[in-house]
């Protein structure tokens, strides 16, 4: 997508807002066979900061995974739930996720599966078709913390807790079938090192 280019720009004062906020969070993908063994890692055998995988296109696809765990990073953030109108040339709707996110009193768009950052206004006016829910920052902060705090070592990634996707898109963890290893301070979450999980 073209707009890639222009819109994350690492010389901006926002854009290292961003990546300073996000900065203690690693990704990979990894994916399962048919037994539900883990057999590839996608990007890398490593970890990789959760900016170089947004500026790299890597995060593609994995929108609703994305928006969730960066977006407790940022405080009163919103993720938006909806539809984006992508291509002039397709009647059906491309459903995604988007941060909202706000500095130094302006409201902006923090698009990682699109490796998008730019003013509110203009997403919404370029890309925007229908918002069908918004979720705040804070409640999926709490349902990863007591996910942290009560379940079980995952059975895909040893020493990683399993964050068990929902189906509901009101739910703060729709969609995010992941496993993560987590540093948390109270009610706050410091480092994120998430395994998004490609069944396919």
């Amino acid at each position: 997508m073209q707009m890639r280019k222009n819109h994350l720009d690492s010389n901006s004062e926002l854009f290292r807002y961003v990546n300073n906020n996000i900065n203690g969070v690693t990704i990979s993908i990894d994916k399962l066979d048919s037994t539900g063994s883990t057999t590839v890692n996608v990007c890398n055998l490593d970890r990789i900061p959760a900016m170089q995988m947004c500026k790299t296109g890597k995060l593609e696809g994995w929108c609703w995974e994305s928006t969730t765990f960066l977006s407790i990073f940022f405080d009163d953030s919103i993720v938006s739930r909806g539809e984006l109108s992508l291509y002039s040339w397709s009647f059906r709707p491309y459903f995604h996720a988007w941060i909202e996110i706000v500095y130094k009193n302006k409201n902006y768009v923090f698009d990682p599966a699109l490796s998008l950052l730019m003013d509110r206004k203009k997403y919404y006016s370029k890309l925007v078709k229908q918002i069908n829910e918004q979720v705040e920052s804070n409640k999926i902060r709490e349902a990863l913390i007591n996910c942290i705090n009560n379940n079980t070592e995952s059975s895909y990634s040893s020493g990683y807790v399993h964050v068990p996707s929902t189906g509901y898109l009101t739910d703060p963890l729709f969609r995010v079938n992941s496993d993560l290893c987590a540093e948390v301070d109270g009610q706050k979450i410091k480092k994120l090192d998430v395994r998004f999980i490609n069944f396919g």
